[in-house]
């Protein structure tokens, strides 16, 4: 199964991504700053990244630029 990093601050957005990706087949996995979704990106090394580019802690460009 496919696996997703969603990085998303606002939770009801979150959600809402994360119940789509997984309806759809995905094993979807929640971040919900840059520094969290960095340390999921490494430690579940996702087939796919989804980033926010406006997080706490760290920017989805940040992100983008240390993976």
């Amino acid at each position: 199964m496919p696996k997703i990093v969603c990085a998303e601050d606002d939770k009801l957005i979150s959600t809402s991504l994360i119940e789509g990706f997984k309806a759809a087949g995905f094993e979807a996995i929640p971040a919900f700053d840059g520094e969290e979704a960095l340390a999921k990106i490494r430690d579940e090394k996702p087939d796919v990244v989804l980033l926010d580019i406006m997080m706490p802690r760290m920017s989805g460009f940040e992100v983008c630029q240390k993976i």
